[in-house]
């Protein structure tokens, strides 16, 4: 078995409502990833899966998006973190 490392800088941005609201710190997350991996930085982002889109910039730059399932039980608590 062969693993394949990086020599590029790898970002993980962890905002569990990126896909969820449309916001001033969505916005800016989608703008800060997108610039960052077209400056050849390895970005992902790890959120709640939600109804939005993953605008086509930040598509094309080659942003990964792991969208993971929302437990509503822990949307109170981690929203009050957030408000």
């Amino acid at each position: 078995m062969t693993s394949k490392i990086s020599n590029k800088p790898h970002w993980a941005i962890i905002h569990p409502f990126q896909l969820r609201l449309q916001r001033g710190i969505e916005t800016y997350v989608w703008g800060l990833s997108a610039a960052l991996a077209r400056s050849g930085v390895e970005v992902d982002i790890i959120t709640w899966d939600g109804p939005l889109t993953v605008p086509e910039d930040v598509k094309a730059a080659g942003v990964q998006i792991f969208a993971m399932p929302n437990f509503r039980y822990f949307e109170g608590f981690f929203a009050s973190i957030y408000y």
